[in-house]
């Protein structure tokens, strides 16, 4: 997607930040399970520019989980698309 901007959670896995290096795609890091903080980066987001927010369901490295939910609510007020990893 041209002019895409990937939002990612400060604690995703290096393979998919390896991945989002490799797309070209602008990114942006959002703190860890914090809502607040991809909120205030999607508002300061054209409507009009394509948004993925990419996040993991659990985290390996700490054992934390996603709000899956409160993401995708995110996503939908916002017009972001969600990649959800495994």
């Amino acid at each position: 997607m041209p002019d895409c901007v990937i939002l990612s959670d400060s604690l995703n896995h290096a393979s998919m930040i390896q991945g989002i290096r490799h797309s070209g795609a602008k990114k942006m890091v959002f703190k860890h399970n914090d809502m607040a903080d991809l909120e205030a980066k999607l508002a300061s987001l054209p409507l009009h520019v394509p948004k993925i927010i990419a996040f993991e369901s659990v985290y390996s490295m700490c054992g934390s989980i996603a709000p899956i939910e409160k993401m995708c609510d995110l996503a939908e007020k916002y017009g972001a698309i969600t990649f959800l990893d495994e």
